[in-house]
């Protein structure tokens, strides 16, 4: 994963997901393997790849931002921030777009027309497009709000069903 005992030992950076695995099954965890475009502030960007056993839920794609943790001392990973990955800003993606295209020379980039974009989009399965992630994270929101008495049973069932669109 990295070569650091605690995550807390690293600098907090952006990385841009240039290339993901996809789940080759359905829930649980499965390895995963990534090639990122990292950037820490006050220094140069950097290639990076990584690999870690990772939930499905939390499976990044290809074109995304994640918040990472670089070595303090060198450009390398140290980690993801998983728990600060859902809700991530990705208003930055153009940005970080354009710094990996500069870094790989355009090579393979999500938006190129590489491989990876020239893939029908029905080959992803359903629960693990875009916009199903978010389904699942608000899902998740609502029943944490429910699990901690934010949230009626009545309130909880009502947002369920406006957020899969059985309303």
């Amino acid at each position: 994963m990295g070569i650091f005992r605690r995550k807390s030992d690293g600098v907090p950076a952006i990385a841009y997901v240039i290339a993901a695995d996809r789940p080759v099954r359905y829930g649980g965890k499965a390895p995963l393997e990534l090639r990122l475009a990292v950037q820490a502030p006050g220094r140069e960007p950097f290639l990076a790849d990584h690999r870690e056993v990772v939930a499905r839920a939390r499976w990044p794609w290809s074109g995304t931002l994640l918040p990472v943790l670089v070595d303090a001392d060198r450009p390398a990973l140290a980690g993801i921030r998983w728990r600060e990955v859902a809700g991530f800003d990705q208003s930055a993606v153009p940005e970080f777009q354009a710094m990996a295209e500069r870094l790989t020379g355009g090579t393979n980039v999500p938006g190129d027309g590489g491989p990876r974009d020239s893939e029908p989009e029905d080959t992803v399965p359903p629960e693990y497009r875009r916009e199903s992630r978010d389904t699942v994270t608000e899902l998740e929101r609502l029943a944490a709000l429910h699990m901690v008495g934010s949230l009626t049973d009545a309130e909880f069932e009502a947002a369920k069903r406006r957020v899969l669109d059985l309303d």
